[in-house]
């Protein structure tokens, strides 16, 4: 029988020792360069999907006439077919600009990383003030509240993609008051001059839904009334003042606004603008005579 000496036994575990040394640092170098190349991978995918924030265009659904926010139709609006369809196409990040019937434009936002953390925005420019404000809340979140506050939006918001983009941009904007229902939901807001804007788009919705009724009352305002589910924030009051003249040919609407010692007021004679009064008189039915 062949028989190593005890030097070649010593040289033959030393080179079997650097063998498996090298297997190992072979080894152990693959799977630290796959472990860099997928870092790297992923760093580039998550760059690019930050770029690539999809651009869903302009909604103008609430310049159309329409009695109610419930009554808002989505049906033909792109901008809110895209950012409902990215919502529930794991939360892809998109935006799309809100045409206002008054104030400045609106941006509409969708953000987050899975479905389970999604998240929407509506953001407000004041070139004046030159501040963004915003309300940004949890999609889940805001969908469950709209569903339980608003009955009439439950079955709009199980619906078609566009409609359940845009009954939560109005929960979005009705929330922006400052509720405490805001942050029970876990929404952050910051809306200094936000507050005033929906105020006064109410009310050139309401004057608008004045003209409509005026047409369809035999050319009369006796018996307008300020919509359901249209109400001011909690800053500005309980409701929107409606008064009517006795002939029903004039009528004034107005509320408080909450940023500014002031009220926003829209008439029967096409009057929409700030009033600096300390109150607004009961007896009076056009804005202009103050």
């Amino acid at each position: 029988m062949f028989k190593l000496s005890k030097g070649s036994s010593i040289v033959i575990i030393i080179v079997s020792i650097i063998v498996a040394v090298l297997v190992i640092v072979s080894v152990g170098g693959v799977i630290v360069w796959r472990y860099l190349q997928k870092s790297e991978r992923e760093s580039r995918d998550r760059d690019r999907d930050k770029d690539e924030i999809e651009d869903c265009g302009v909604s103008e659904s609430f310049l159309a006439d329409f009695t109610g926010l419930a009554d808002v139709d989505f049906g033909e609006d792109e901008a809110m077919i895209c950012m409902g369809e990215n919502m529930q196409d794991r939360c892809k990040e998109s935006e799309a600009v809100v045409k206002m019937p008054v104030g400045s434009d609106l941006t509409y936002e969708i953000s987050g990383t899975k479905k389970s953390n999604c998240k929407v925005k509506v953001e407000s420019y004041d070139p004046e003030k030159k501040r963004t404000s915003y309300i940004e809340c949890p999609v889940l979140e805001l969908a469950s509240f709209a569903k339980e506050e608003e009955p009439e939006f439950e079955e709009r918001l199980s619906g078609t993609p566009e409609d359940y983009a845009g009954f939560l941009f109005i929960m979005l904007i009705t929330l922006g008051g400052g509720s405490e229902a805001a942050s029970d939901i876990g929404c952050v807001v910051d809306v200094p001059g936000f507050y005033d804007s929906k105020i006064k788009s109410d009310l050139a919705q309401l004057r608008a839904m004045a003209e409509m009724y005026y047409m369809d009352n035999d050319y009369s305002y006796a018996g307008f009334t300020t919509p359901y589910g249209m109400v001011p924030l909690e800053c500005s009051g309980d409701a929107y003042i409606v008064q009517i003249s006795p002939d029903g040919q004039k009528y004034l609407a107005y509320a408080k606004l909450c940023e500014e010692d002031a009220f926003w007021c829209v008439d029967s004679e096409g009057f929409s603008d700030e009033m600096i009064v300390d109150s607004m008189p009961d007896d009076i039915y056009t804005c202009s005579v103050l």
